[in-house]
């Protein structure tokens, strides 16, 4: 049995490159980014709120 559990992360970025913070289909966003970059370190797909 897997635990579930939150993590508070405080964050700080430069959004020049991105666009905005919400997922949007085409457009890179911070959120994505970040879902990328925990999909690929635990495997699994996780929600960034």
């Amino acid at each position: 049995v897997q635990a579930e559990f939150n993590w508070l992360v405080l964050l700080s970025y430069d959004g020049t490159c991105y666009h905005g913070w919400q997922v949007q289909p085409t457009q890179t966003t911070i959120e994505g980014t970040l879902e990328a970059a925990l999909l690929k370190l635990t495997g699994k797909q996780i929600k960034v709120h």
